[in-house]
């Protein structure tokens, strides 16, 4: 869909006023600093004074849209800093030295070409907006470095021969400035139309031209690292961490060498905004097709989840899962099987929330907010309120509880019982608890549906299995059977390897039958029921011998594993239609935001 282009009034009335604006300020920048050169400076200084005022107009017709303030506030500033680099000579008049100035000046373009950038990424969705907002950037620093040689070979004294050619292309910088900053609120949007099997190139779209990033969690938690240049200097680390690594077992299993690798690396990286673990993950190297249907988790767990699931926000019901008690107690209030929780540890202070009887079993300890397991502690019964520690050590209740206070200063804890697999899996863990990860998606008339279903092995709560390069293994879960496919690895390194028996028993895994699977699938749909204001859960659930328990569900899920076990991108799977007709909504939502 391509947003309704505003009336030839609204196109021409901000930039007339934007001109009324410009001549005044123009003479009143002239009177602060006269310039004293070149017709061709003082055109220059006009249309940056022309480039502000149509930013400042622009500012104050948006200022309801915070996005939108920050973009044109970023446009005001660059055509300012052009503006004074404009008047440095007669500002400085003689006090600083010409090598001084010259550098000064430099600096001040490379500043307005960045903040010309910064602008840009609001208005990515026009058409060429970009394009002419690079090109306008290019020749600013092309401009300072001229100007900067100039400056030190001493040629530009004068402004005769290159000075001249400078002052031009300083001219020719500040009218690609204007010409960018009219182009990104007159040119008409994208269409944002794609195959219904290339999600993840829309969903990259979105999160890149709509600047959707909220929070930077992936390849990197530092923000600088997602800046141009910054962001490609990261992709090419990345993909040459991985290629010795991962290179090798690729080339056994496909043929395709080293060079062709590093190739595909920088065409998925530079030309799709896919990092270089992605690619051996989501096995890229087996098909380029599979490029455009594969999402990753720079774009869904850097802001694009959270996006989506504030198309639900207005709906009543609860949301929070972070918090693993109000999660467990909205579960309880709904009927929705979980894990219990006994008490609260939180700054040296234990909150009961069942009887001491209830402690007399094996315990399970982790904290009350986060995931992946960070801080957890076992506390297996050896006898009446006698429990055996992780180090082997032999505590009572009361010693336990004393321990636990001293550990959540600073800390929230939650106790629970720890809980057993069922016996029909129990073999295919030795102490952990199996989790089985569901994927459930709503439609458009709030129903959810369960899109994928993965069996996961966890070897960091497995102290006696072989260290290997993997932190999990898994496998798909057939979501209309229940069979199991093959079994897999996470981590790049071992990116070919699939076993039809379990890596550390032995035991056959593929094509076994997951008898409790019915249970498991309803209840994650009924979770999702639960807490129909999330688009889309990804579920953890551990199946015992009394039936499925909910541990937990993320609303920021992560759909690489998915992805990897069944070895097919989210666009050619189940989940590919429920979450385009969101992306749908999204889309609509977002270009609305930026049709004014």
């Amino acid at each position: 869909m391509i947003a309704a282009r505003p009336s030839r009034l609204a196109q021409v009335g901000p930039f007339v006023l934007a001109c009324g604006l410009a001549i005044p300020l123009a003479i009143l920048a002239g009177r602060v600093a006269p310039i004293r050169h070149s017709s061709v400076e003082v055109g220059n200084a006009f249309v940056a004074t022309l480039g502000m005022s149509w930013a400042l107009v622009q500012l104050v017709a948006n200022h309801r849209s915070e996005g939108l303030r920050r973009a044109w506030t970023f446009g005001a500033l660059a055509c300012l800093l052009i503006l004074v680099e404009d008047h440095l000579e007669p500002l400085l008049i003689s006090a600083a030295p010409r090598l001084f100035e010259t550098g000064l000046s430099a600096a001040l373009w490379v500043a307005a070409a960045a903040l010309l950038l910064a602008c840009g990424r609001a208005f990515a969705m026009r058409r060429f907006v970009m394009v002419a907002m690079r090109s306008a950037a290019g020749v600013a620093v092309a401009a300072a470095s001229l100007n900067l040689a100039l400056g030190l070979s001493g040629a530009g004294e004068g402004h005769h021969g290159l000075g001249k050619v400078e002052d031009v292309a300083e001219l020719a910088a500040s009218l690609m400035f204007l010409a960018s900053l009219v182009l990104a609120r007159a040119a008409p949007m994208k269409a944002y139309a794609f195959e219904p099997y290339e999600i993840g190139r829309r969903a990259r779209a979105l999160f890149y031209d709509f600047g959707l990033e909220t929070r930077r969690r992936y390849p990197t938690p530092f923000p600088v690292l997602a800046l141009p240049g910054f962001r490609h200097l990261l992709t090419l680390a990345i993909a040459l961490y991985y290629l010795p690594r991962a290179a090798a077992g690729v080339r056994r299993a496909t043929g395709r060498g080293a060079l062709l690798q590093f190739v595909d690396l920088m065409r998925v990286g530079y030309v799709h905004g896919i990092d270089g673990k992605s690619y051996y993950v989501h096995d890229l190297y087996r098909d380029k097709d599979l490029v455009a249907g594969t999402m990753t988790r720079v774009e869904t767990k850097n802001g694009l989840n959270k996006a989506l699931q504030d198309l639900r926000a207005h709906r009543p019901g609860p949301r929070d899962m972070n918090d693993k008690l109000a999660f467990w107690r909205a579960c309880e209030a709904n009927g929705v099987p979980s894990a219990p929780i006994l008490a609260t540890v939180e700054g040296g202070a234990v909150t009961w929330l069942a009887l001491r009887e209830a402690f007399d079993r094996d315990l399970f300890v982790k904290e009350r907010k986060g995931r992946g397991g960070r801080l957890t502690r076992n506390f297996e019964r050896i006898g009446p309120r006698l429990y055996r520690d992780d180090q082997g050590a032999t505590v009572s209740l009361d010693a336990l509880l004393r321990d636990l206070q001293a550990l959540s200063e600073g800390r929230r804890l939650i106790v629970q019982p720890k809980l057993k697999n069922h016996p029909a899996i129990a073999s295919l863990a030795d102490r952990a608890l199996i989790v089985f990860r569901v994927m459930t998606c709503m439609d458009l008339r709030g129903e959810p549906h369960v899109t994928h279903g993965v069996l996961r092995l966890l070897r960091r709560f497995e102290p006696n299995w072989t260290k290997t390069a993997d932190a999990d293994w898994g496998c798909a879960i057939d979501v209309e059977t229940g069979v199991f496919g093959l079994m897999t690895g996470d981590a790049p390194e071992t990116c070919t390897l699939w076993f039809e028996d379990h890596p550390m028993t032995g035991e056959r895994v593929t094509g076994r039958v997951l008898e409790g699977w019915p249970e498991i699938a309803e209840a994650a749909l009924a979770g999702h029921r639960a807490f129909s204001a999330r688009t889309l859960v990804g579920w953890d659930i551990g199946w015992t011998e009394a039936g499925p328990v909910i541990l937990e569900g993320n609303s920021n899920p992560d759909f690489s594993y998915f992805q990897r076990v069944s070895r097919t991108p989210v666009g050619r799977s189940p989940l590919g239609p429920l979450l385009n007709a969101h992306l749908d909504m999204l889309t609509a939502k977002l270009l609305a935001q930026h049709a004014g």
